[in-house]
């Protein structure tokens, strides 16, 4: 069971396009039903605030990442290099 329609998830201000939230959808559930232990699993009714919460997480996953790879480290008193994802 999907705890957000694509319509709720655009109401919430969520930017991803439909392809885009049917495929991340279930990335953002799963990573919620990890941090409440799958208790939501066999709620009857989803709340607005997990509906906000979903919206936010598909938000997170959609971006970019702000860093890219670890290109070099150096323990010298810590530098580390990123490149491009």
């Amino acid at each position: 069971m999907a705890y957000l329609t694509y319509l709720e998830y655009q109401n919430f201000g969520g930017t991803a396009t439909e392809s885009n939230f049917n495929i991340l959808e279930p990335k953002a559930r799963r990573k919620l039903d990890y941090f409440t232990q799958n208790r939501l699993q066999t709620a009857t009714t989803i709340i607005s605030e997990v509906k906000e919460l979903m919206a936010e997480f598909i938000d997170r996953i959609a971006k970019q990442p702000l860093n890219g790879n670890i290109t070099s480290y150096s323990n010298g008193i810590e530098s580390i290099s990123y490149g491009k994802n």
